[in-house]
């Protein structure tokens, strides 16, 4: 019987050197890191550590380890302290990236999960889900059996198509990598790559971290010293206890230097109202990475109240509890019992008035404030219902170089811009209560104090958005109460435009497909302000961001089920199979590898680009004008890319030149598709057609560009002919402001966003091309454009018309 269990032992070890979860094997843990692209550095560590036997060992482990590209991202100083490590410190923090006696894959894994420190014989299995509670809590294998916090997340993004997204696994807060590099089956373990370096988890629980801050040069004295003024700890032992996980929020000594005095005595002498303080600065019985949540995400405090975290693009993380916003300026900092923000508010204590909190928000509004009327003075100190849109200083600097926007001079633009940025009174709006992903469509309106126009505020893309005076601004923090209303932080000035016509629309990344073939049809120049120094559209200089991939192909199930017979050879010299659109299913053969087409969106995209079944040489070859006439830059759709990384006028025959002089720009109103219109055109028979003749698909433009502007909003219900650049008409019928629609012959489009301003024009977003069949016949060999001098007097006309209207 011994004997026979040895065979079977030995099969078993056969079958694991081999294949484990359908992955091939390639040896221990410490060969994986060898072995496997961009664990080099840390596999070097663990040689220096003089590890190499425990991670040879047949002892089951699982093992999170950064990747080269997280240790090359980290700042010379930390780098610095890895390198410095003694062979003793180095294992320690290795040990610590390790859970000792178990294979932990992914698919065990759900959000915030835990196993109880006295399952200590779990260790000796792989962890099951069954075996899995909330708030996972893994010791590591390190000096002090450090916790690890594991977190499961769905990413969720929002189209107008829906809302879509990747699952995420994270370790401390720290990303376990996507694809190949997670759940790599060794030997003797399993290995997960981390897109980051974790820190070592503190031995203070959160309370103790603040008490004695490590290796931070925040101090919180002044909090924990108002603290002290608590009659009952029974809240402080929360953040004290190494059993109870928490989640803390500590306003640092500069953020209660903020406070006044007399306001502090005051809350030294109500412990009542220091409890709920306290009970605002924390979350019990979860550790919440920021990395780990997504923008708008909600949470309740200690008190049973909600607080909602906000992740606007390009800004810091923050936290709004109890009608506080406050942002995390250190953040992510592991103890042993959950997770540490610093803060630079203190959060559930409401003080300030509208004004005074807004010299706290901006220095330049409040500038602009003392510029304004008594009438606009007023109406900020009225005792109630008051509700202030607050841009940011640098929003100010995005309007520094538009001549006509005098703000120190010009008494009556002052006066316009404030008043769009102060809602009428007892009209106020909460933003974390609008739906987290309603859309555009689900829009509210509020009355301002400027001639009772409106602004508009949404939720969409995981951002919230307020639009007034034409233009579209992000909310950064919202909800700050004040102890007369309430202020929301934005990052632009409403009021006065900022950007030209193709720098809206490329500002924009779900327009970004719309202006990369607009200025590839010859109509960048011709919409570009003059007025201005030219610029280029961010990815011109960057590339694509990350989630420019075709809708057609990412986000619908489309590809697959007009794919599917791809693979049968009667069918891939036929469309769709010998098209782009089948190029990623291996099925329609070598499509991206012939010259003619490697330039199309969906070659350069597939298998992340820059494969060997997308060339990416041709792109910068034919980009050069130089080498317009050789092939194959010489046919489509290479043909498109001359000229357009220059910083002049196009050489392709087709682009249109400009329009306007370095004084007087050309107006125009653009109905501009989205991405998703043009990626459904790209795939259809007929749209395949069209853009593959420049002037076809150029007057297809022509018909969404109005000469002039026309805002939608100020126009009644009803039918409206429009003459469009091209000379033809098109009809908008506005029924109401929800329900806009354009109209060619047949064709129809939604106009599903309106209104947003430009230097010199305003553009609308559709979601349709207008084609009808004829265009595939139709006479477009001569452009009938509106002459230059027509375009001056209109130009002259509006300036003038622009003039009286901050005159009266």
């Amino acid at each position: 019987m011994e004997r026979c269990g040895a065979i079977l032992r030995l099969l078993i070890s056969i079958y694991l050197v081999n294949y484990v979860n359908g992955q091939l094997i390639s040896g221990n843990v410490l060969q994986i890191l060898q072995r496997t692209t961009g664990f080099s550095k840390f596999a070097q560590l663990v040689v220096r550590a003089q590890l190499t036997r425990l991670y040879e060992s047949p002892t089951s482990l699982t093992l999170f380890a950064f990747n080269d590209t997280a240790y090359n991202n980290l700042p010379y100083k930390e780098r610095n302290v890895i390198d410095s490590y003694s062979v003793k410190d180095l294992a320690d923090y290795i040990k610590f990236c390790t859970i000792p006696g178990n294979r932990l894959q992914t698919s065990a894994i759900l959000d915030n999960q835990y196993v109880r420190s006295s399952d200590a014989n779990v260790y000796g299995t792989r962890l099951t889900s069954g075996e899995m509670r909330d708030n996972l809590q893994l010791r590591s294998m390190d000096s002090n059996g450090d916790k690890l916090f594991i977190n499961r997340k769905y990413r969720s993004f929002t189209t107008s198509s829906g809302s879509f997204g990747p699952v995420k696994f994270y370790v401390n807060g720290v990303e376990i990598s996507e694809g190949t590099n997670r759940d790599i089956s060794a030997t003797n373990g399993v290995v997960h790559g981390l897109n980051g370096v974790m820190r070592k988890t503190s031995q203070s629980t959160a309370y103790g971290w603040i008490q004695e801050p490590e290796d931070s040069i925040q101090r919180f004295t002044q909090f924990t010293d108002l603290m002290s003024y608590l009659h009952t700890f029974e809240n402080i032992n929360d953040l004290s206890s190494p059993d109870k996980i928490t989640t803390f929020f500590v306003p640092n000594d500069n953020a209660m230097q903020k406070i006044p005095l007399t306001q502090l005595n005051r809350l030294r002498n109500d412990p009542m109202e220091l409890q709920r303080i306290l009970q605002a600065h924390y979350i019990p019985n979860r550790a919440v990475f920021t990395n780990c949540i997504s923008h708008n995400e909600g949470a309740t405090n200690a008190k049973g109240l909600p607080i909602t975290f906000r992740k606007p693009s390009g800004y810091n993380v923050y936290v709004n509890s109890d009608g506080v916003s406050a942002a995390i300026i250190e953040g992510n900092i592991t103890v042993s019992n959950g997770v540490v923000h610093i803060v630079d508010q203190l959060l559930g204590f409401v003080y300030n008035n509208i004004r005074e909190q807004i010299q706290q928000e901006s220095t330049k509004f409040e500038q602009m404030i003392n510029l304004g009327t008594e009438t606009v003075k007023n109406s900020l100190v009225q005792p109630s219902g008051v509700t202030v849109f607050v841009p940011l200083d640098s929003a100010f600097q995005k309007v520094a170089n538009i001549r006509w926007a005098n703000l120190n001079s010009n008494q009556t633009l002052v006066d316009m811009v404030l008043r769009l940025h102060i809602l009428q009174p007892n009209n106020m709006i909460t933003i974390s209560s609008l739906p987290g992903l309603s859309g555009y469509e689900s829009r509210m309106y509020r009355q301002t104090l400027y001639s009772n126009e409106r602004l508009t505020i949404y939720n969409e893309r995981n951002e919230t958005w307020v639009q007034g005076g034409n233009v579209k601004a992000r909310v950064i923090r919202p909800d700050i109460k004040t102890v007369n209303g309430m202020v929301h932080i934005i990052d632009s000035l409403l009021g006065i435009p900022y950007l030209d016509l193709p720098m809206l629309i490329c500002s924009d990344v779900w327009l970004l497909r719309t202006y990369d073939y607009m200025r590839r049809v010859g109509l960048k120049n011709y919409l570009t302000d003059r007025r201005f120094t030219a610029e280029k559209c961010s990815f011109e200089i960057y590339g694509y961001p990350q989630n420019y991939g075709s809708a057609v192909t990412q986000n619908t199930g489309s590809q697959s089920s007009q794919c599917s017979n791809c693979y049968m050879p009667q069918y891939q010299n036929s469309y769709p199979c010998n098209s782009a659109l089948c190029a990623n299913t291996n099925t329609g053969g070598d499509y991206c590898k012939q010259q003619q087409y490697a330039n199309q969106q969906v070659c350069m995209q597939c298998n992340g680009g820059g494969t060997s079944q997308c060339p990416s040489t041709y792109i910068s070859y034919c980009s050069n004008p130089a080498n317009a006439n050789v092939s194959p830059c010489n046919a489509y759709p290479c043909n498109m890319l001359n000229g357009m990384n220059t910083g002049s006028q196009s050489t392709s025959a087709y682009d249109l030149g400009f329009c306007g002089t370095t004084a007087v720009a050309c107006d125009f109103t653009v109905f501009v598709p989205n991405s998703s219109a043009i990626d459904y055109f790209s795939v259809t028979n007929n749209g395949y057609r069209v853009m593959r003749d420049t002037p076809r698909f150029q007057w297809l433009f022509k018909r969404l560009i109005l000469p002039g502007r026309l805002y939608i909003e100020k126009i009644g219900n009803g039918n409206h002919q429009m003459k469009m650049m091209n000379g033809e008409l098109v009809t908008l019928t506005k029924n109401n402001d929800r329900d806009v629609r354009i109209y060619f012959g047949g064709a129809s489009s939604n106009v599903i966003h309106m209104d947003e301003g430009a230097t010199n024009g305003v553009i609308h977003i559709i979601d349709q091309l207008l084609f009808v069949n004829e265009d595939l016949t139709r006479d477009v060999s001569s452009a009938r454009l509106v002459t230059f001098s027509l375009w001056l007097l209109l130009g002259t006309i509006f300036i003038a018309r622009w003039l009286l209207r901050f005159m009266r």
